[in-house]
């Protein structure tokens, strides 16, 4: 194996060292990290670049600054925001949404007032059956302490095994 290769193959194995340590890295003190889904390409690919524009707002809902947002997903601070501000207006419009406090695009809704049910035939399509209803009105009543709900026994095995009475085979 001659130098050239030896090169090549330490440069390949800092590539990735580098691209895994972007993402493993650890937040400033005092910020947290928001879920972020891994980059659909490399660094300098269009993709990468809109992942990076998405992410950068997801930061900098999190409380991050320009500068250290940017920096995270590996560019050069404040230059690469002031860049993409001139050339896209519309995103840098998002960047001032997500830092007055608007939904970003990765963030889950609320759904802490909306029933079981509700959110069932929403997002599944399913409707309750009548004892469906009524167990799901018993698992969102406050001041239930416990709840016990009871199905068809396979074969009573379970309610066998549950009493003591041995299994026959």
């Amino acid at each position: 194996m001659g130098r050239a290769e030896k090169t090549s193959d330490k440069r390949k194995k800092q590539r990735a060292t580098m691209r895994t340590a972007l993402f493993n890295r650890d937040a400033p003190i005092g910020l947290t990290v928001p879920w972020l889904p891994n980059p659909p390409a490399k660094k300098g690919t269009d993709a990468y670049l809109a992942w990076a524009q998405e992410a950068f707002i997801e930061l900098i809902r999190e409380g991050w600054n320009y500068t250290k947002a940017a920096e995270f997903l590996g560019y050069r601070g404040y230059q690469w925001v002031y860049q993409l501000r001139t050339k896209d207006p519309v995103w840098w419009d998002e960047v001032q949404a997500a830092r007055s406090g608007h939904l970003g695009q990765w963030e889950l809704p609320d759904l802490s007032g909306m029933s079981f049910e509700d959110f069932v035939g929403d997002y599944f399509g399913i409707e309750f059956a009548e004892h469906q209803k009524r167990i799901a009105g018993a698992l969102e009543d406050p001041l239930a302490n416990m709840i016990l709900v009871l199905g068809h026994p396979s074969r009573g095995s379970l309610h066998r095994s549950l009493s003591g009475i041995p299994r026959t085979p």
